[in-house]
């Protein structure tokens, strides 16, 4: 937790160090201004639980199957060089199973996870033929909700239950990106780009857990 947290602490440092003098902010240009729009395929990494009762802690691991997502950005900089983005995201992906890290065993797992995401980005982009090849790094918060759906299992002979919950909180978040860009026409491209995001670990009622997924892009800018 702690080298994702110092992760996230240079990541802000990255998006919020100056990107221009004063002197350059008087001499705005605005057609330097621009929007983003992208959708995303979210590959889930399993989550490690932890949670504690009675001065005692137990962990176990919850993995999800694949996700959604959507992004929406205003940004400013050049097409090829350096330029800064505020980035409204929205994630969710279902639950798949509860597996004890006592004895290995496995429940079948319903619920979900929900985030809206609000990044600060810095992104770096080059031009190779008519290709613009890009990298960035971003910094800011989750606002993640959990959902717990009523479910029963049978262990043995014996029959267990939840009445089904929900919990939030509020955690830093971090992401790394790259990929390509292509121009269709005079101010626009579309994208196709790899993004890491990850988060450090929140307290859902009682249980601390940490989120990250790998993630497939697909977007214009324009």
């Amino acid at each position: 937790m702690r080298t994702r947290t110092i992760l996230a602490a240079l990541m802000a440092v990255l998006v919020f160090s100056a990107q221009a003098s004063a002197d350059d902010m008087k001499k705005w240009e605005w057609d330097k201004l621009y929007i983003s729009l992208a959708g995303l395929y979210m590959m889930p990494e399993d989550s490690e639980l932890t949670f504690g009762d009675l001065g005692r802690t137990a962990k176990s691991d919850l993995s999800y199957d694949t996700g959604v997502g959507f992004l929406a950005a205003l940004g400013y900089g050049d097409d090829v060089g350096l330029r800064g983005e505020i980035e409204l995201g929205r994630r969710s992906a279902n639950f798949d199973k509860l597996t004890f890290n006592v004895g290995s065993a496995s429940l079948r797992y319903d619920g979900s996870i929900s985030m809206w995401t609000v990044m600060a980005n810095r992104i770096w982009a080059t031009e190779v033929s008519q290709l613009r090849p890009y990298v960035g790094a971003g910094a800011g918060f989750a606002f993640a909700t959990g959902e717990e759906e009523t479910q029963s299992w049978l262990v043995g002979d014996a029959e267990y239950s939840s009445e089904g919950d929900d919990a939030s909180d509020t955690m830093v978040a971090y992401q790394l990106m790259l990929g390509v860009a292509y121009p269709v026409f005079d101010a626009a491209e579309i994208r196709l780009g790899y993004r890491y995001f990850g988060t450090n670990k929140g307290d859902f009622n009682g249980v601390k857990i940490s989120l990250s997924s790998h993630n497939v892009e697909v977007g214009f800018r324009f």
